[in-house]
C-alpha cells in the first residue's frame, strides 16, 4: 500500500464554480433554504484517500463467498409458478389450483431425477443445498459447511486475488475527484485548479485524459513512483468494474462442481 498522500494545507481555498453548485434557485431563495453547498476538492481529496485506504483493509474470502453463493445457489431452479390467465375457463380459481399441483409435481419429479444423475455426495449436497435457499429454507453453509462453501468459492474465483481488489478499489476510491478534476479542467488552468485546491501532480497526470478511471490510474502510478503501474491499476479496475467484468449466466448441475 501507498503512503498517504497529504492534501493541500491551505484551508482558506474556495470550492470550484460548479454550475449550480453554490447558487440559490428561484424557489429555495423564495423559501429562504440555501441549496447544498459543493465539497471543495481539498475536501474531496481527504475523503478519497481515506476510501482509498480502507480498499488496503477488504477481506477478500467473503466477497468471494458472496459471489459463489449468488453463481452456484442463486439462480432458478424451476419455472415460476403459475399464475391467473385469461384463459377462457369457467373457473378461474379451479384452474390455477391445478396448474398449481402439476407445477408442484414437476418439481418434486425433478428434484428426485437431479438427485438420481449426481454422481458423488458433494453433487448431491450442492443440489440440496441450492434447493433449500431457493425454497428460503436455509443458506448453503447449513448444508454445506463453511469450510466446503469457502473452498468452493476460492476454486471458483482463484482469479480474484487480493492484490487486484486493493488495486480496484484504490482506483475506485478516487473516481469522485477525479470526475470533479476533469470537469473543472474544461475552462481552467492549471494554476486556475492548483489555487482552488488541488493538487498539482493530480492536475498533471489529469491532462490528456479522457475518462476518470485513466487519469486515477495515471496519477497512482506516478504517486507510487512505478511500484504499480497504470496499465496494472487499469486492468484490475476493469476486471472488476468494467465491462468484462463477472456476468450473470444460467446455473446447470455441472456448474457446482467447476
Amino acid at each position: 500500500m501507498a503512503t498517504p498522500r497529504k492534501g493541500h494545507s491551505d484551508q482558506d481555498l474556495k470550492a470550484p464554480e460548479l454550475p449550480r453548485a453554490d447558487a440559490v434557485s428561484t424557489e429555495a431563495a423564495a423559501s429562504g433554504i440555501r441549496e447544498p453547498q459543493a465539497k471543495s476538492p481539498v475536501q474531496l481529496y481527504e475523503e478519497c484517500a481515506t476510501a482509498e485506504r480502507d480498499a488496503a483493509k477488504v477481506d477478500l474470502d467473503p466477497i468471494k463467498i458472496l459471489f459463489a453463493k449468488f453463481l452456484f445457489f442463486g439462480q432458478p431452479m424451476f419455472d415460476p409458478a403459475p399464475v391467473m390467465n385469461d384463459d377462457p375457463v369457467k373457473d378461474k380459481e379451479a384452474d390455477l389450483e391445478i396448474r398449481t399441483q402439476l407445477w408442484q409435481g414437476r418439481k418434486y419429479r425433478d428434484i428426485l431425477e437431479y438427485l438420481r444423475l449426481s454422481a458423488n455426495r458433494e453433487d448431491r449436497l450442492s443440489f440440496i443445498a441450492w434447493w433449500l435457499k431457493l425454497e428460503n429454507v436455509c443458506e448453503p453453509e447449513y448444508i454445506l459447511g463453511p469450510e466446503e462453501l469457502r473452498k468452493k468459492a476460492r476454486k471458483k474465483f482463484y482469479f480474484l486475488s487480493e492484490s487486484e481488489f486493493e488495486n480496484a478499489g484504490r482506483v475506485s476510491a478516487w473516481l469522485p475527484y477525479f470526475e470533479r478534476l476533469l470537469r473543472d479542467l474544461d475552462d481552467r488552468s492549471i494554476a486556475e485548479l492548483v489555487r482552488l485546491g488541488y493538487e498539482s501532480t493530480a492536475v498533471a497526470a489529469s491532462r490528456g485524459k479522457r475518462s476518470a478511471v485513466e487519469a486515477a490510474c495515471n496519477w497512482l502510478a506516478l504517486s507510487d513512483d512505478g511500484r504499480v503501474g497504470a496499465l496494472t491499476l487499469r486492468n484490475a479496475y476493469s476486471k472488476l468494474y468494467g465491462p468484462k467484468r463477472l456476468r450473470r449466466r444460467g446455473y446447470s448441475l455441472e456448474k457446482t462442481t467447476s
